[in-house]
Protein backbone atom coordinates (compact mmCIF):
# COMPACT_ATOMS: atom_id res chain seq x y z
CA UNK A 1 0.00 0.00 0.00
CA UNK A 2 3.08 2.55 0.73
CA UNK A 3 4.39 1.84 -2.50
CA UNK A 4 1.02 3.00 -4.20
CA UNK A 5 1.60 6.52 -2.19
CA UNK A 6 4.84 6.80 -3.63
CA UNK A 7 3.97 5.89 -7.10
CA UNK A 8 1.04 8.56 -7.15
CA UNK A 9 3.15 11.18 -5.38
CA UNK A 10 6.18 10.79 -7.84
CA UNK A 11 3.19 11.58 -10.12
CA UNK A 12 1.86 14.69 -8.30
CA UNK A 13 5.83 16.08 -7.87
CA UNK A 14 6.06 15.81 -11.39
CA UNK A 15 2.66 17.65 -12.53
CA UNK A 16 3.16 20.25 -9.22
CA UNK A 17 7.25 20.89 -10.18
CA UNK A 18 7.11 20.30 -14.27
CA UNK A 19 9.27 17.58 -14.04
CA UNK A 20 10.15 14.33 -15.20
CA UNK A 21 9.30 11.42 -13.28
CA UNK A 22 12.82 9.88 -13.64
CA UNK A 23 14.57 12.91 -11.91
CA UNK A 24 12.25 12.32 -8.75
CA UNK A 25 13.67 9.77 -6.69
CA UNK A 26 12.95 7.80 -3.26
CA UNK A 27 16.38 7.67 -1.96
CA UNK A 28 17.50 10.02 1.00
CA UNK A 29 18.94 13.38 -0.51
CA UNK A 30 22.20 13.32 -2.04
CA UNK A 31 22.03 9.43 -1.65
CA UNK A 32 20.69 9.22 -5.93
CA UNK A 33 21.15 11.33 -9.07
CA UNK A 34 17.55 12.57 -8.72
CA UNK A 35 16.81 16.09 -8.49
CA UNK A 36 13.62 15.91 -6.07
CA UNK A 37 14.14 13.72 -3.41
CA UNK A 38 11.21 12.11 -1.55
CA UNK A 39 12.78 10.26 1.17
CA UNK A 40 10.12 8.45 3.79
CA UNK A 41 11.73 9.26 6.62
CA UNK A 42 8.87 8.58 9.53
CA UNK A 43 5.35 6.82 10.05
CA UNK A 44 3.03 7.86 12.22
CA UNK A 45 -0.31 6.61 13.35
CA UNK A 46 -3.67 8.68 13.10
CA UNK A 47 -6.31 8.51 15.89
CA UNK A 48 -9.75 8.08 14.41
CA UNK A 49 -13.18 8.49 16.33
CA UNK A 50 -15.55 5.48 15.89
CA UNK A 51 -18.32 7.43 14.89
CA UNK A 52 -20.48 4.14 13.98
CA UNK A 53 -19.25 1.83 15.95
CA UNK A 54 -21.84 -1.02 15.83
CA UNK A 55 -21.72 -1.07 11.80
CA UNK A 56 -19.13 0.86 10.30
CA UNK A 57 -15.69 0.89 12.34
CA UNK A 58 -13.55 4.03 10.72
CA UNK A 59 -10.72 3.18 8.10
CA UNK A 60 -7.04 2.66 9.97
CA UNK A 61 -5.38 5.60 8.98
CA UNK A 62 -1.50 5.99 9.07
CA UNK A 63 0.33 9.50 7.83
CA UNK A 64 3.47 9.45 6.04
CA UNK A 65 6.09 11.82 6.35
CA UNK A 66 7.86 12.60 3.46
CA UNK A 67 11.25 14.50 3.88
CA UNK A 68 11.34 17.04 0.01
CA UNK A 69 14.10 18.27 -0.78
CA UNK A 70 15.77 19.05 -4.25
CA UNK A 71 19.34 18.88 -5.57
CA UNK A 72 20.30 21.07 -8.92
CA UNK A 73 23.60 22.43 -9.94
CA UNK A 74 21.32 25.75 -10.47
CA UNK A 75 20.71 26.94 -6.94
CA UNK A 76 18.00 29.67 -8.13
CA UNK A 77 16.38 26.66 -10.24
CA UNK A 78 16.51 24.61 -7.10
CA UNK A 79 14.83 26.91 -5.03
CA UNK A 80 12.25 27.80 -7.41
CA UNK A 81 11.59 24.16 -7.91
CA UNK A 82 11.31 23.63 -3.84
CA UNK A 83 9.28 26.99 -3.45
CA UNK A 84 6.88 25.30 -6.27
CA UNK A 85 6.37 22.21 -4.58
CA UNK A 86 6.09 24.07 -1.04
CA UNK A 87 3.20 25.90 -2.26
CA UNK A 88 1.55 23.37 -4.30
CA UNK A 89 1.63 21.28 -1.40
CA UNK A 90 0.02 23.92 1.02
CA UNK A 91 -3.02 24.15 -1.50
CA UNK A 92 -3.71 20.61 -1.07
CA UNK A 93 -6.37 19.52 1.40
CA UNK A 94 -5.22 16.06 1.92
CA UNK A 95 -1.68 17.05 2.76
CA UNK A 96 -0.13 18.73 5.88
CA UNK A 97 3.30 20.59 5.51
CA UNK A 98 5.98 20.37 8.33
CA UNK A 99 8.11 23.59 7.38
CA UNK A 100 10.38 23.23 10.85
CA UNK A 101 13.69 22.86 10.21
CA UNK A 102 15.84 19.09 10.12
CA UNK A 103 18.19 18.74 13.06
CA UNK A 104 21.68 18.99 11.99
CA UNK A 105 22.24 15.31 13.51
CA UNK A 106 20.05 14.41 10.54
CA UNK A 107 21.91 16.14 7.86
CA UNK A 108 25.01 14.35 9.50
CA UNK A 109 23.50 10.56 9.26
CA UNK A 110 22.48 11.35 5.84
CA UNK A 111 26.24 12.76 5.27
CA UNK A 112 24.75 15.95 3.68
CA UNK A 113 25.18 19.62 3.93
CA UNK A 114 22.09 20.73 5.74
CA UNK A 115 19.45 22.64 2.52
CA UNK A 116 16.38 23.82 2.82
CA UNK A 117 13.58 21.01 2.84
CA UNK A 118 10.20 20.66 4.32
CA UNK A 119 8.43 17.49 5.51
CA UNK A 120 5.43 16.72 3.23
CA UNK A 121 2.44 14.18 5.68
CA UNK A 122 0.54 12.18 3.04
CA UNK A 123 -2.57 9.99 4.90
CA UNK A 124 -2.81 6.20 4.48
CA UNK A 125 -6.18 4.51 4.55
CA UNK A 126 -7.08 1.07 4.94
CA UNK A 127 -10.80 0.37 5.34
CA UNK A 128 -11.90 -2.11 7.66
CA UNK A 129 -14.60 -4.68 7.26
CA UNK A 130 -18.23 -3.69 8.87
CA UNK A 131 -18.94 -6.01 11.94
CA UNK A 132 -21.60 -8.64 11.39
CA UNK A 133 -24.82 -7.38 12.91
CA UNK A 134 -27.14 -10.61 14.41
CA UNK A 135 -30.30 -10.76 13.85
CA UNK A 136 -32.36 -10.78 16.92
CA UNK A 137 -34.38 -13.45 17.37
CA UNK A 138 -36.09 -13.05 20.77
CA UNK A 139 -38.72 -10.37 22.21
CA UNK A 140 -36.77 -7.47 23.60
CA UNK A 141 -36.18 -6.92 26.71
CA UNK A 142 -37.18 -3.44 28.35
CA UNK A 143 -36.10 -2.60 31.47
CA UNK A 144 -35.87 0.85 33.12
CA UNK A 145 -32.38 1.95 34.11
CA UNK A 146 -31.25 4.77 36.22
CA UNK A 147 -28.27 6.63 34.38
CA UNK A 148 -25.84 8.89 35.34
CA UNK A 149 -23.26 11.26 34.33
CA UNK A 150 -18.88 10.02 34.17
CA UNK A 151 -16.19 12.91 33.87
CA UNK A 152 -12.93 12.52 34.53
CA UNK A 153 -9.25 13.80 33.99
CA UNK A 154 -6.42 11.97 31.78
CA UNK A 155 -3.15 12.86 33.35
CA UNK A 156 0.18 12.00 31.53
CA UNK A 157 3.75 11.70 33.60
CA UNK A 158 3.89 14.50 36.16
CA UNK A 159 0.35 15.27 36.09
CA UNK A 160 0.53 16.99 33.11
CA UNK A 161 -3.07 16.75 30.85
CA UNK A 162 -3.12 14.71 28.03
CA UNK A 163 -4.80 16.70 25.22
CA UNK A 164 -6.40 14.72 22.11
CA UNK A 165 -7.01 11.20 23.80
CA UNK A 166 -10.16 8.87 22.99
CA UNK A 167 -11.26 7.78 25.49
CA UNK A 168 -13.35 4.56 25.01
CA UNK A 169 -15.93 2.92 27.53
CA UNK A 170 -16.26 -0.80 24.87
CA UNK A 171 -18.86 -2.56 26.84
CA UNK A 172 -21.65 0.46 26.00
CA UNK A 173 -19.91 1.47 22.67
CA UNK A 174 -19.21 5.16 23.72
CA UNK A 175 -16.03 7.56 23.00
CA UNK A 176 -15.08 10.62 23.54
CA UNK A 177 -12.20 12.82 23.28
CA UNK A 178 -10.43 14.69 26.20
CA UNK A 179 -9.81 18.62 25.74
CA UNK A 180 -7.04 20.59 26.28
CA UNK A 181 -7.54 20.35 30.02
CA UNK A 182 -6.97 16.31 29.66
CA UNK A 183 -10.90 16.46 30.49
CA UNK A 184 -13.55 14.62 29.49
CA UNK A 185 -17.49 13.58 29.75
CA UNK A 186 -19.94 10.91 29.32
CA UNK A 187 -23.35 12.64 29.71
CA UNK A 188 -25.24 9.16 30.11
CA UNK A 189 -24.24 5.99 30.76
CA UNK A 190 -26.17 3.14 33.42
CA UNK A 191 -25.56 3.75 36.97
CA UNK A 192 -25.82 0.53 38.02
CA UNK A 193 -22.01 -0.50 37.91
CA UNK A 194 -19.36 0.42 40.36
CA UNK A 195 -16.32 -0.01 38.05
CA UNK A 196 -15.57 0.85 34.46
CA UNK A 197 -12.77 -0.40 31.85
CA UNK A 198 -11.96 2.28 29.89
CA UNK A 199 -9.07 1.71 26.57
CA UNK A 200 -7.28 5.19 26.39
CA UNK A 201 -5.93 5.63 22.82
CA UNK A 202 -3.46 8.40 23.29
CA UNK A 203 -0.10 9.02 21.29
CA UNK A 204 -0.09 5.79 19.22
CA UNK A 205 -0.70 3.45 22.10
CA UNK A 206 -4.13 2.03 23.55
CA UNK A 207 -4.33 1.46 27.48
CA UNK A 208 -7.01 -0.40 29.26
CA UNK A 209 -7.26 0.46 32.82
CA UNK A 210 -10.29 0.04 34.77
CA UNK A 211 -11.64 2.71 36.83
CA UNK A 212 -13.79 2.76 40.04
CA UNK A 213 -17.29 4.83 40.11
CA UNK A 214 -17.14 8.18 41.97
CA UNK A 215 -19.22 8.79 44.88
CA UNK A 216 -21.52 10.90 43.11
CA UNK A 217 -22.09 12.25 39.58
CA UNK A 218 -20.20 15.30 40.20
CA UNK A 219 -16.76 13.86 41.79
CA UNK A 220 -14.45 13.45 38.58
CA UNK A 221 -12.13 10.44 38.32
CA UNK A 222 -8.83 10.95 38.01
CA UNK A 223 -6.86 8.55 35.38
CA UNK A 224 -3.08 8.57 35.24
CA UNK A 225 -1.44 6.79 32.20
CA UNK A 226 2.30 6.28 31.54
CA UNK A 227 3.15 5.95 28.14
CA UNK A 228 6.96 3.96 27.69
CA UNK A 229 9.41 5.35 24.99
Amino acid sequence: MIDQVDRELKAWVSNAGSIAETKITLAPPGADQGVVSLYLIQVARVMTPNENPRNSPPPSVIMLHYLVSVQDDDPLRAHRLLGDLMFAALEEPEFEVNLDPLPLAAWTAFQHIPQPAFVLKVPLRRERPEREVKLVTKPLDLRTVQVTSLHGLLLGPEDIPVHGALIEIPELQLVQRTNRKGAFLFTSIPAGARKRTLLIRAKGKVIEQTIQRPGTAADPVVVRVQFDD
